[in-house]
């Protein structure tokens, strides 16, 4: 390979290699704070009682998921080291063998990478929405009809996002669409669908607090000038927590699959920095997913327990 094109492709290596590493820092960050978050919500969820089934099945995602954070943390550091140390510091190869070898050593080795990196997104994914519709479910516990849609779209959603990981791209060359709009929606379907169901849970939660805050009065020894969630009881409080976080989940899936689409977009396909930054922001999208049932399971406690605490008369609901 000639010295001109050698540069620029190290310009290219040394670019990539430094948005990885930018985006494995964050990642590490979060993955601290995560994995702290994850053991308190354990935690509480053992001195609750593993032997309630809700909550054992709770546990057990809880579980699947830091093992999901973790491979994702070990796959993405494990990119980066194979690129430093195959391709701009291999002390296994000779430096004066020529460039193209040492990427196709690199290629060779960063396949195992490459092939686990979407499995930890979809696992994470999936139990993030698996969560959300659990929780729509139990709240509708005697509509049935509601009940079994939750169900039916939780198994659709199960089979389009697993079918995606693995059948997606040679779907989609089979389909040979030419139409880049309706490429992308079918690129991004999955993604879509899982939206459309988040809002939809989170809007039958926002019904039925809604509903509930509508039929209970406000504790009589409340005064009108009082802060409103002091007003509410400790379990309104934990469903209107359960809308806001399900709202805030909706709007980061949102952003996120905004993103995903201008960055596989031809119209954006020149912008190096749209692209770094969508593979930051996939590499942080399985702990985030993961911090919405950690989020819930704590302040769930913290409110309900505050809430024992100033009506120990009246229990919680």
């Amino acid at each position: 390979m000639p010295l001109f094109e050698e540069s620029s492709t190290l310009t290219t290596i040394g670019k990539n290699a430094l948005s990885t590493l930018t985006g494995a820092i964050i990642m590490c960050v979060t993955f601290g704070v995560y994995i702290a978050a994850a053991v308190i919500a354990l935690y509480i969820l053992s001195q609750n009682g593993l032997r309630k089934w809700p909550v054992l099945i709770l546990s057990i995602i809880q579980i699947i998921l830091i093992l999901a954070s973790i491979l994702q943390a070990v796959d993405v550091n494990a990119y980066l080291l194979d690129l430093l140390f195959h391709v701009l510091a291999d002390s296994k190869l000779d430096f004066n063998q020529d460039l193209e070898d040492r990427m196709a050593a690199f290629d060779v080795q960063s396949k195992i990478w490459v092939g686990i990196q979407g499995g930890p997104g979809v696992l994470s994914l999936l139990l993030g929405d698996t969560v959300v519709l659990w929780r729509a479910w139990a709240l509708w516990e005697y509509h049935t009809a509601v009940q079994w849609m939750l169900v039916i779209l939780g198994i659709s959603n199960g089979v389009i996002i697993i079918g995606e990981r693995f059948s997606g791209p040679s779907m989609l060359a089979h389909l040979d669409i030419t139409d880049p709009i309706l490429l992308l929606i079918c690129q991004n379907f999955y993604f879509l669908f899982s939206i459309a169901l988040n809002i939809l849970a989170t809007v039958l939660i926002a019904y039925k607090t809604w509903v509930h805050s509508n039929a209970r009065p406000w504790h009589a020894d409340q005064h009108s000038t009082q802060d409103y969630s002091t007003k509410l009881s400790p379990s309104l409080n934990v469903l209107v927590f359960l809308v806001e976080s399900g709202t805030a989940f909706c709007i980061f899936q949102a952003g996120y699959c905004t993103l995903g689409i201008l960055a596989s977009s031809p119209a954006f396909a020149g912008v190096p920095s749209l692209a770094a930054v969508s593979a930051i922001v996939y590499d942080l999208s399985v702990m985030v997913v993961g911090f919405y049932p950690i989020s819930v399971t704590i302040v769930s406690h913290l409110m309900l327990y505050r809430g024992a605490s100033q009506y120990p008369a009246q229990g919680l609901e």
